[in-house]
């Protein structure tokens, strides 16, 4: 619970005047001291002392003004704009009596009636004044009593101070205006001081003045209408000190006053300081009482009776101060004591009807109404059952006492706020008679009434919405699935570490399961729940330094690391997970393969989000899926450039995919002995819709770094089936070879392009699938169970770029393919190269050996032709038969004739 309070604030020069203001006051005061010492003249003949001490008020003064002029304008209440006006114009008439005696009658101040009615005549403004700004618009039964009581009192110690201190010293020239004035100026300063101490014994009731401000007030008026006390009082002991003493009253007056006038009008009163207002309204009317015992016991002292005398006279005093103070003090407590029994009284009568009965026994609603320092007035009966206080009085005693766990100072910032007269929203947490924990939740009101303050508080016990709003929130942080965090309690998690961990130790790595749509699509989704449930226990059950698991997405899950070696514990977190995810297996004891692209980034700065680490990590783990990388990616900041520009290639690429922009051009493949149409290649090409042609190398990098390689391949192989089949009333026994990308041979593209071959019109074993030397050394095993299923269907299986590798003539007694497709590397050498005529000569012969066909690519010239056919080469394809062409190219080249390409020909 926090309470809001208005700040002080004031104008920006103040502090440069008062600084100047006293910079030039205290030396001229100081002076002044100095050179009124006993058998000197006065302070008159020492005029640089006077200037010092004239300009020091003039900056005061002049600073006062400013000051009032400023408050004036913070302020919209008629009465306090009023008050303030008053007090300057109070105080501009009592410093011009001052400056007048200063000048005129520095050495006789009793012989200044002029400046004396003008201190009169400032009497009335100063009282005013304060009455506007520091009487109470209401009180407490009893109180405005007490404080005419105070007030008898306070004046009996001012008359005994007058008629000791200021009777004696008064010089009259003779004259009844010199009489009327000593007994003008001597009944102001009465009243004044009087109304200060009636004002100060009603401080006890809150105003609209706070009670800095209104102490700053009474203190600076006190002073000022105190200053002819004060001097009289030094005239006692130190007779050339009389205007010394007048100086300083003066300028203490001032500067209270520019105290007072430089706070903010707007500033509020906090409730803690409610204890300055009963020391303030307790021991100030009772101060001339003291002041004048002092002054008793000083005179007795330096005078002719007994030391006996004296020291009698002293005790009896002070128990006589002792006893009034006491007396006082018990004044208050029975005000107290009213003012909560009167309140209840109240609240006691409205309980005797009926509809109050109902509406406090029977409702769930809870009500409570304390005074203004927090002591209780009435508990409703809810929470009186809640606290097991039946049978108790708990009336008079402190709220805190009766809740447990919340302290005064909590209650009293949430009631100060309230006094702003808009309603508060507090909770408390308290704990029952029975240990049980109880979250209550009010509104704050204060309550003006029957001339007291105080204030009610409503409300209700908000356990059950709040333990039920708990659970709701943590459903909200949670996955229904697995049961783990989702992205949003996630981040809270990363956020809450952040608080306790250094930020070069916190790390968060995603996994992302590539392909599971795949296992959706074909297993179902049970069988994927089952996967990702599995899944979600293996991390969970990671040893530390794992702090949180979550489920990110459909298949991505997050942990987060708290490590010194966070590089480490991620890559045992990535090993953990790829090896976990292999040795998965189903309720049916079958396995499913998923890949697993794991990324991780480091929080570096404390100025990091969490969001932005799960950004980043997502990242990586991105560019891990993209490159197909086995290992743990860590994030680098060039990735999120580079995954831009990756995906408005995608989109390029994803377009054209979608705008069928790819299309199969063919190029022929020729029987090298009869020169017939053996069958073509479909080759992928992108049509943009200007008509331009994109060769290969311009797409597929950015379609293998995207993994939409396996889209166009299904689309240019269902077109080239199409076509060659459509094809075959022009060609019979047309054969058409497609191309395999690597990654196809993991994915779930290759069951597709099955399916493509058994569905179409062209029959299998006129197509032949191609794949590339590399592609076969490096998944052997995988290649191995392609081929087979490719044979059971038909089809015929070629292994491109043969000659490139180095472990293809070992392994290829092991593969069991068809056609061996030579690199063009070897074929353009043939002419030139013996060595490349020997190579070339055993891979014939392997290939016969082994029952193969051999297929050279890249053939530009007759003379390689004839090379080719010279060392038995079954078929060849290339620019000297005819470049890749489009389907209507194809069906206008074949409807030609094609290309005959006997020997005869061919030369």
């Amino acid at each position: 619970m926090t309470a809001v309070v208005g700040r002080r604030s004031a104008p920006s020069w103040l502090p440069v005047v008062i600084a100047a203001g006293v910079t030039v006051s205290v030396p001229g005061i100081v002076l002044s001291v100095s050179v009124a010492q006993p058998g000197a003249a006065g302070i008159t003949e020492w005029p640089q002392t006077r200037a010092v001490v004239f300009a020091g008020l003039g900056m005061l003064t002049l600073l006062v003004g400013l000051t009032g002029l400023w408050r004036l304008q913070q302020h919209q209440s008629v009465r306090h704009r009023t008050g303030i006006a008053l007090l300057l114009l109070g105080y501009l008439l009592t410093l011009l009596g001052a400056v007048m005696e200063f000048l005129f009658w520095p050495d006789a101040p009793a012989a200044a009636v002029p400046s004396s009615l003008l201190t009169a005549l400032a009497a009335p403004f100063l009282i005013t004044a304060l009455l506007l700004l520091c009487w109470p618009q209401r009180g407490a039964p009893g109180l405005r009593r007490r404080a005419l009581i105070d007030l008898a009192v306070g004046f009996l110690g001012l008359l005994v101070l007058w008629m000791a201190l200021v009777a004696p010293g008064h010089t009259y020239d003779g004259t009844w205006f010199s009489a009327f004035s000593a007994v003008a100026v001597s009944l102001s300063e009465f009243a004044t001081i009087s109304v200060v101490l009636l004002v100060a014994s009603l401080t006890r009731i809150k105003t609209d003045l706070p009670i800095i401000q209104a102490i700053l007030l009474q203190l600076s008026v006190g002073v000022l209408a105190a200053q002819h006390l004060l001097s009289s009082f030094w005239l006692l002991s130190k007779p050339t000190l009389v205007m010394t003493a007048a100086l300083v009253a003066l300028s203490a007056a001032l500067v209270l006053a520019l105290a007072f006038l430089g706070r903010r009008s707007s500033e509020r009163e906090l409730a803690r300081h409610l204890w300055m207002r009963d020391i303030w309204s307790t021991f100030v009317p009772l101060s001339p009482v003291a002041v004048a015992a002092a002054l008793l016991l000083f005179i007795l002292g330096t005078g002719d009776p007994s030391t006996a005398a004296s020291a009698a006279v002293a005790v009896a005093l002070l128990l006589l101060i002792a006893a009034i103070i006491w007396l006082r003090m018990l004044a208050t407590l029975s005000v107290r004591r009213a003012t909560v029994s009167s309140m209840a009284v109240h609240f006691d009568a409205a309980e005797q009807q009926g509809w109050f009965q109902v509406l406090t026994r029977q409702s769930r609603e809870m009500v409570v109404v304390v005074d203004e320092q927090t002591r209780i007035v009435y508990l409703s009966h809810p929470l009186v059952r809640v606290l097991g206080l039946e049978g108790h009085d708990v009336r008079g005693r402190y709220l805190n006492t009766v809740l447990p766990g919340v302290t005064r100072d909590d209650l009293l910032d949430a009631l100060e706020t309230s006094d702003s007269g808009i309603p508060v929203q507090i909770e408390l947490s308290v704990v029952d008679h029975a240990g049980r924990d109880h979250d209550l939740q009010f509104l704050v009101s204060a309550l003006h009434s029957s001339g007291t303050d105080g204030y009610v508080l409503t409300g209700s016990d908000i356990t059950d919405a709040r333990r039920l709003r708990t659970q709701l929130g943590e459903s909200r942080r949670r996955d229904s699935l697995t049961g783990l965090l989702n992205r949003d309690g996630f981040i809270s998690s990363i956020a809450e570490a952040q608080d306790w961990v250094a930020p070069t130790r916190l790390a968060v790595v995603v996994i992302d399961l590539v392909d599971f749509r795949a296992i959706n699509d074909t297993r179902g989704h049970d069988v994927g729940d089952i996967l990702l449930r599995r899944f979600a226990d293996l991390l969970e059950g990671l040893d530390a330094p794992v702090v949180a698991v979550a489920r990110l997405g459909g298949d991505e899950f997050g942990v987060l690391l708290r490590s010194s070696e966070t590089q480490a514990a991620a890559e045992h977190v990535a090993e953990t997970s790829k090896n976990g995810m292999s040795a998965v297996r189903l309720p049916d004891g079958s396995h499913v393969g998923v890949r697993a692209a794991v990324g991780y980034a480091q929080l570096l700065s404390a100025t990091d989000s969490a969001a932005t680490l799960v950004e980043h990590a997502d990242l990586a783990a991105a560019v891990s899926n993209a490159e197909h990388q086995q290992e743990l990616v860590r994030y680098e900041p060039r990735m999120k450039e580079d995954l831009n520009r990756r995906f408005l290639l995608f989109q390029n690429v994803r377009e054209a995919i979608e705008n069928r922009e790819f299309v199969p051009f063919y190029q022929p493949i020729i029987e090298l002995d009869s020169g017939r149409v053996w069958g073509v290649e479909a080759l992928a090409r992108r049509r943009l819709p200007t008509g331009e042609l994109i060769s290969p190398e311009e797409f597929i990098p950015s379609a293998e770094r995207l993994g939409l390689v396996g889209r166009i391949d299904a689309m240019i192989h269902r077109q080239a089936l199409e076509d060659v089949a459509d094809l075959q009333s022009i060609t019979p026994g047309l054969c058409v070879s497609i191309n395999v990308a690597p990654m196809e041979l993991t994915s779930e593209l290759l069951p597709g392009l099955v399916e493509q071959i058994v569905g179409s019109r062209l029959p299998a074993d006129r197509v032949v699938v191609e794949f590339t030397e590399s592609t076969v050394a490096e998944n052997e095993d995988v290649m191995r169970a392609v081929i087979s299923r490719l044979h059971r269907v038909g089809a015929w299986v070629a292994l491109d770029d043969f000659g490139t590798g180095y472990s293809s003539l070992s392994g290829l007694s092991d593969l069991d393919v068809d056609v061996i497709k030579v690199d063009q590397s070897f074929v353009r050498r043939v002419a030139t190269d013996a060595r490349a005529i020997a190579i070339f000569r055993s891979i014939v012969a392997l290939g016969r050996n082994l029952g193969l066909h051999t297929l050279a690519e890249g053939v530009r010239s007759t003379e390689q032709a004839d090379i080719l056919r010279g060392l038995g080469c079954d078929r060849a394809q290339g620019y000297l038969f005819g470049a890749p062409m489009s389907r209507a190219e194809l069906e206008d080249w074949l409807a030609a004739g094609g290309v005959t390409a006997t020997k005869d020909q061919q030369r």
